[in-house]
């Protein structure tokens, strides 16, 4: 019998789209306040995953800046342990992703 308070926990990753290593430095700003610089861990269409020291709010908009490209628009999803996810407002083609991959 499951305890009615405590929420199943879900072994399935809700995201779709394939992760690719991304060892590049990113600039992370946070709109209207500051600019962060920290490495990418992974990169999709939809969204990157960046080490950062600094600790950013859920929901938080940012602009990505990685390496000649131009800036990406997006908010924070999670900040957890140095690691901060961040989704695209517009999901990248795989024309820009590719691009962006081969700039490693």
């Amino acid at each position: 019998m499951m305890n009615s308070h405590i929420a199943p926990v879900s072994l399935v990753d809700p995201r779709t789209d394939a992760r690719h290593p991304l060892p590049l430095t990113v600039a992370i700003e946070l709109i209207g306040v500051d600019e962060f610089y920290g490495s990418a861990m992974n990169i999709s269409q939809t969204g990157v995953c960046v080490s950062v020291d600094n600790d950013f709010d859920a929901e938080a908009l940012v602009r990505v800046r990685i390496a000649a490209f131009p800036p990406i628009l997006g908010r924070v999803v999670w900040d957890f342990d140095g690691r901060t996810g961040i989704e695209f407002n517009e999901p990248l083609t795989r024309i820009a992703l590719r691009a962006v991959l081969r700039h490693q």
